[in-house]
């Protein structure tokens, strides 16, 4: 399959280190005995085009939320990693033209910059006055990255959307860069009934002696912890059973991050294609074994 590709424009920018903090990692991916696959990505892109992202309804997703990090965090964040747009000429329609030129996107950066330290400092004075850190992030959002873990097993339609030239660059570039990651990765094989655990290593495999439960709430609760922390640190698998049963007991339910963990089936429609289960073909999600999952039992 050929690699659809950003506009070079964005190419290049990437290689020349414009855009440090994107990215878009396989962090698991299977195929089942059916030959549907289901892969899981950790992606990292501008937060002001997560609700763009959300849209796409076959996709199970947790992201990095404002109501979990502190202000202070949130604040370093956007100072260390911040998020500037190659800003592009405008034109009627939705479509964004071509690159502004050099002097003009000096100045552009600069107004950008301007409005970027002036949230920061606002952003501050309500955390002074004991605002409840939401508030405060949403002053942050034009400036910040989100981390996002998102596991589906349809692409097709998100990339024929996202990477159109009539989309926005930002989703350009993210779907790009997801796209690409697929297509270098190699599914592993599961049979019916095996499961897809993303973030869960071979030594946990082993630490927990193969015990396919404790596996499980560890995958998923990896799923979650996105929402407050990244993954570069070191595991604490006990921390992470904890968390999974802290996702498992509370009311209203957080079952969302069980979503990622899913075996392949042989379900078939009436036809004899390959069934979906919630939003994924072929695969059941561990969501679908936790008693009133849906909220109405």
């Amino acid at each position: 399959m050929s690699v659809i590709a950003p506009p070079q424009r964005q190419i290049d920018e990437l290689s020349l280190s414009a855009h440090p903090f994107w990215k878009a990692d396989v962090v698991k991916d299977s195929v089942g005995p059916h030959g549907v696959r289901l892969t899981s990505l950790h992606c990292r892109f501008p937060r002001a085009v997560l609700a763009e992202f959300n849209t796409h309804r076959a996709f199970s997703r947790n992201a990095s939320s404002r109501r979990a990090i502190p202000t202070a965090k949130m604040v370093q964040a956007v100072v260390d990693f911040p998020y500037f747009p190659e800003f592009a000429e405008n034109q009627p329609g939705m479509s964004a033209g071509k690159t502004i030129g050099p002097e003009r996107m000096r100045i552009a950066r600069a107004v950008w910059l301007n409005a970027q330290r002036a949230a920061i400092e606002c952003a501050r004075q309500l955390n002074d006055l004991g605002v409840q850190k939401s508030w405060c992030a949403w002053l942050l959002e034009p400036f910040n990255f989100a981390d996002v873990v998102v596991t589906s097993t349809d692409w097709k339609n998100f990339f024929s959307q996202r990477i159109d030239e009539g989309a926005q660059p930002e989703m350009q570039m993210l779907a790009s860069l997801m796209k690409i990651a697929i297509e270098k990765s190699k599914p592993e094989q599961l049979k019916f009934g095996q499961w897809h655990l993303p973030f869960v290593k071979p030594e946990d495999v082993e630490y927990f002696d193969g015990d396919i439960d404790k596996l499980k709430l560890v995958s998923a609760a990896r799923c979650a912890r996105v929402s407050y922390v990244n993954h570069d640190g070191e595991r604490d698998p006990i921390r992470d059973i904890e968390l999974g049963y802290r996702l498992l007991s509370s009311r209203p339910g957080h079952l969302s991050p069980f979503e990622h963990v899913a075996k392949p089936v042989n379900y078939r429609d009436t036809d004899g294609s390959i069934a979906y289960v919630g939003n994924f073909r072929g695969f059941w999600q561990m969501r679908k074994d936790i008693a009133g999952e849906n909220g109405q039992t």
